[in-house]
């Protein structure tokens, strides 16, 4: 299998593991489960999965790492998942959820100026329309064509999607030195001390699990989506990876639609189409995946 079709498998099944992640989120949320206590320990679960997989598969890897390294990989979960998580908690309390819903897909945006700044990759109109046309459809889909009103936690919001590109874009050079599975135990692993460290001046009974079920299904989706994420990364560019998972819309509102009998409109198909066509004219592009 070439790379370019590679690439294409991996974002896609990164991209449906994250909506069916956030499917189980919301299922969560429905039953009063505490949703940053959640994350921790989900986070952790997903990193005992990725231990056992890595000692299965990878062990002698695992005996490289270069503690020189061990900072590095560490600023990847303390931003992309650690930082992350907490401000989500903060984005939801001080902002809305429609706000939140595509607000949050500037993730598109920052980290192709900061692949651009860093990495190097290119940035040409044909990517820049391609960008709008993507955000148009997310719009679409997140608001159903509602008018966003500015809320102070927006700010907090667009601090978290620029934690989330940064981690992206700190994780691709490294990706070139160990593999996607050791980058996402310590992703995991980091961002969820993190959370361990802070969450409980948030919160109280931090460390009751309040769903078995619940916490062992997100514990393995956030295994796969970190994990998928990084073979993304490491196959193609942080650029095609941040546009081509715009199709976790498109999943999460089909999910939605189908297990928690939530609404569709027009609007949001729509949204779904403009979508659809842009990661097909982006998959087509010879260049858009470097």
């Amino acid at each position: 299998m070439n790379r370019k079709l590679l690439g294409l498998v991996y974002v896609t099944l990164f991209s449906l593991a994250w909506a069916i992640q956030t499917i189980i989120n919301k299922i969560a949320i429905n039953k009063g489960i505490e949703p940053i206590s959640f994350s921790y320990q989900t986070l952790f679960g997903a990193s005992i999965i990725l231990i056992v997989y890595i000692s299965f598969t990878q062990f002698n890897n695992f005996k490289k790492i270069d503690i020189k390294s061990i900072p590095k990989l560490a600023i990847i979960g303390i931003l992309g998942d650690g930082f992350t998580t907490i401000l989500t908690f903060y984005d939801l309390k001080y902002s809305t959820s429609i706000n939140y819903g595509f607000i949050i897909k500037s993730t598109l945006i920052f980290s192709i100026i900061l692949a651009f700044i860093f990495l190097k990759e290119k940035i040409n109109l044909k990517k820049i329309i391609l960008m709008f046309t993507l955000l148009i459809g997310a719009y679409l889909i997140s608001t159903k064509g509602q008018t966003i009103y500015p809320k102070m936690g927006d700010l907090i919001i667009l601090a978290t999607a620029f934690f989330f590109s940064s981690s992206n874009v700190i994780a691709r050079p490294i990706l070139k030195k160990y593999s996607p599975e050791i980058v996402s135990l310590f992703k995991t692993f980091s961002g969820g001390l993190i959370i361990l460290i802070v969450s409980p001046f948030i919160i109280s009974q931090f460390y009751v699990i309040e769903n078995v079920t619940l916490f062992i299904l997100r514990s393995i989706f956030v295994f796969l989506t970190v994990l998928f994420l990084n073979k993304t990364i490491e196959t193609t560019s942080v650029s095609y990876m941040v546009m081509m998972s715009m199709m976790y819309s498109i999943f999460v509102t089909i999910l939605g639609y189908i297990i928690l009998n939530e609404s569709m409109t027009i609007v949001q198909a729509i949204g779904g189409m403009i979508i659809i066509v842009s990661v097909i004219l982006i998959q087509k592009s010879k260049n858009l995946n470097k």
